[in-house]
């Protein structure tokens, strides 16, 4: 082995691991593209959505459908966990317009100043940014000349995360999406400006079955000064626990959502279909679970506050394979959830810039004689139900105002205290649209109903000519993913502070109010549980999820995995109980445990070569070195046999030390056979090593018998023709030892 070879071998061995491991950090994910929930432990990883080099496009460009015809149009331009490839426009990167964020905000919401220098404490943009708000139109529409463009960058250029913060979509169920805010983008609070802290943008990724990427126009909304917020709804914005197959979440036979019992995010498939991502048939175990009511309640009896929906939904049916459209019928029953003695009240905190908060009923009106409303609800604006130019008259000459008493369902209500003015208050609605829908037609039509509200108070800002604008108000009551308990509406005032209210458009605003009355009353559960009351409910028993099953053809209770029953209410507690939820193959961390094998192999690999490679080195110290061809002699290894030519070969033999010295012959005597068998000794002798000097030695013990005799190097006279000398006549002389010695030992 030419150990020159191996050590330039090894070398390139080296190299080349450690090229691999460079590019594969090179190629791994951003670890900013993923993100876990802290108390949930649930998994997000949107690396898919994130823009690089090389790609066909350089940023996200969304155009805000939701501006006002008196606004000016901005574009929002944006990447996911990292900086936008290429500058939207020039005019974000001049630098002579600059811009900085502020590092120290006072309580005033001024920028503070170092006290050293008596310069503000802020810091240049100059980098790119992970987004940009780009004025392109003004508030009539035309086009604003390149020279006079304005662009903000909407965080900072920052690219170790400090810019980004991700948080939960709903804190209540994990499995609904995320928020990514990001910070530190220009200063707002400049001379003339009304922002008074750094500008933000938050992209929400809901998650929805949609493969598709960012869309190009959305609703984009101000939720405060200079804070922007855009929702995009995509497969991207689901915990990695949800699998995809056949690029649908959960295979399109099951829907998202989180076990709160296993504390994990899972597939809850439809009847006939297990695995992480439902893509499995189900062939082991086909119970087929009934209906929670085998009747539909009559909704004619309800009073309007019941509706049923027959919805078709495409199947696949696991035993055939065929495609089919299944239709459900999904009911839901507001009885339970109206009390016209109650009143809902949503304190919008994500609105920081109009504080508005917002009073209605469910299914019914509310009632203000029971003073739950604000005084100044009690003289609003009534509904214009003739022309513009009739009611504005009216409104001008005081005669438009009314008490609604029990005839409104919604209202808007501004507290004025802070700006030493008249609360406001405005009437959403006088009607309750019968045209009842869907929260979630596509997905799950057990999701929750949308309610309408319409005939509100005249907007007469909004209105013009023959166009007539009423406020109005959408309710939508979602059945809730979540494990909590709720209680019938009680009497009085019920205040909610963690919803939220969106405006849509011409004095129409939209909530959001999860409750387990508005789930399809197969799902409706009480509490049965020591220490709760009677009047708590649930969904599922508090133990799983309400799905319109296409499998089964109905509404019915997907439950946690250690829990079945058509209301979930038994705990498997053996193995092999029977369960209505698939109980292997799914995993939160299944991702991540893969790259961590590759990376352990990896590292592996590497160590392996750097100690063989240090092995060798050390090896290398003994090694003996090999000779060039040229200098390479061939051994010659002598054949001492009894042939004729015997004393040539002896006489030819190699000599090992001086040639004047004796030499020690070793004898070496093995005996095979048995005992019995004396005729079965073999012996046999070995060839002279020279040693030096006279010497003699015998050993005649045990079977195998070693003796050593003296030659002499300088006799030439090795005539073996007698046979006593040369290697014959050693064998001879040490077979009669032998048996000298086996004599003297009996």
């Amino acid at each position: 082995l030419n150990y020159k070879i191996m050590s330039s071998q090894m070398y390139r061995i080296v190299i080349l691991a450690a090229i691999l491991s460079i590019s594969y950090s090179s190629n791994s994910r951003n670890p900013q593209c993923t993100w876990t929930d802290p108390e949930s432990k649930t998994v997000f990883n949107f690396y898919e959505l994130q823009l690089r080099a090389g790609g066909q496009i350089n940023y996200y460009e969304v155009d805000d459908t939701d501006a006002d015809d008196n606004q000016d149009l901005y574009n929002y331009y944006f990447n996911l966990c990292a900086p936008v490839i290429q500058s939207p426009d020039d005019i974000c990167r001049k630098s002579s317009t600059y811009y900085s964020y502020c590092n120290s905000i006072d309580f005033d919401g001024n920028c503070e100043k170092n006290t050293e220098t008596d310069q503000y404490k802020k810091t240049n943009i100059t980098g790119l940014a992970y987004a940009y708000q780009l004025k392109i139109k003004g508030h009539n529409g035309t086009t604003i000349p390149e020279d006079q463009r304005v662009c903000y960058p909407l965080a900072s250029d920052k690219t170790d995360g400090s810019n980004m913060e991700i948080s939960l979509f709903d804190q209540l169920d994990p499995t609904q999406g995320i928020r990514i805010k990001y910070l530190n983008g220009a200063w707002g609070g400049a001379p003339g400006g009304i922002c008074k802290t750094n500008r933000e943008l938050t992209v929400i990724l809901k998650c929805e079955n949609d493969p598709n990427s960012i869309p190009r126009s959305v609703n984009v909304e101000e939720i405060g000064p200079c804070e922007y917020e855009i929702q995009v709804n995509t497969i991207y914005g689901c915990p990695s626990g949800c699998g995809t197959y056949a690029n649908s979440l959960c295979g399109g036979e099951g829907l998202c959502g989180y076990d709160f019992g296993s504390n994990v995010s899972r597939c809850f498939c439809y009847w006939g279909w297990k695995g992480s991502s439902c893509e499995r048939k189900d062939e082991t175990s086909f119970w087929f679970p009934v209906e929670a009511i085998s009747e539909n309640i009559n909704v004619a009896d309800k009073d309007g506050y019941a509706k049923s929906f027959r919805v078709e939904m495409p199947f696949e049916n696991a035993l055939s394979g065929v495609i089919e459209q299944k239709s459900i019928n999904v009911t839901y029953d507001l009885t339970d959830a109206h009390n016209k003695e109650s009143v809902y009240h949503i304190n919008d905190t994500a609105d920081k810039v109009s504080d508005y908060q917002f009073y209605f009923n469910i299914g019914g009106t509310v009632d203000n004689t029971v003073k739950h409303l604000p005084d100044a609800c009690k003289n609003v604006l009534r509904p214009c139900l003739t022309n513009h130019d009739n009611c504005k008259a009216q409104m001008n000459n005081g005669t438009f105002y009314y008490d609604p008493e029990a005839t409104g369902y919604a209202y808007r209500f501004t507290n004025n205290s802070k700006t030493n003015t008249t609360d406001e208050c405005i009437l959403l609605g006088t009607n309750l649209n019968q045209s009842w829908t869907l929260y979630d037609p596509i997905d799950n039509p057990a999701h929750g109903v949308t309610l309408r509200y319409t005939n509100g108070s005249y907007d007469s800002g909004t209105s013009s000519g023959e166009k007539v604008v009423n406020c109005g108000f959408t309710l939508n009551l979602i059945c809730p993913d979540t494990r909590i308990d709720f209680f019938e509406p009680k009497t009085g005032h019920i205040y909610d502070d963690q919803s939220e209210v969106k405006y849509d458009v011409d004095c129409h605003y939209t909530a959001s109010y999860e409750t387990a009355f508005a789930c399809p009353y197969n799902c409706q559960t009480k509490v049965l549980v020591s220490g709760h009351s009677s009047n708590e409910f649930a969904v599922c028993g508090g133990r799983g999820m309400c799905v319109a099953d296409p499998g089964v053809g109905h509404v019915r209770c997907i439950c946690d995995e250690k829990y079945y029953e058509r209301d979930c209410s038994k705990e498997i507690i053996p193995a092999g109980a029977p369960t209505s939820t698939p109980s292997e193959d799914h995993s939160d961390t299944g991702f991540n445990v893969a790259i961590a094998i590759i990376s352990i192999l990896l590292i592996g690999f590497v160590v392996a070569v750097v100690y063989l490679y240090m092995r060798n080195k050390t090896l290398e110290k003994y090694a003996v070195p090999i000779l060039d061809e040229a200098e390479q002699i061939e051994p010659r290894v002598p054949d001492y046999s009894d042939s004729d030519d015997d004393h040539q070969h002896f006489h030819n033999r190699p000599k090992i030390g001086s040639g004047g010295g004796k030499n020690e012959m070793v004898t070496v005597s093995t005996n095979l056979g048995s005992n019995n068998n004396s005729g079965g000794k073999k012996k046999f002798s070995g060839f002279g090593i020279k040693l030096g000097g006279k010497k003699k030695k015998t050993k005649g013990r045990g079977k195998n018998k070693y003796s050593a005799q003296l030659y002499d190097d300088d006799d030439d006279d090795d005539d073996d023709e007698d046979g006593t000398n040369g290697p014959s006549g050693y064998l001879v002389a040490n077979e009669d030892d032998d048996e000298s010695d086996s004599d003297s030992d009996e």
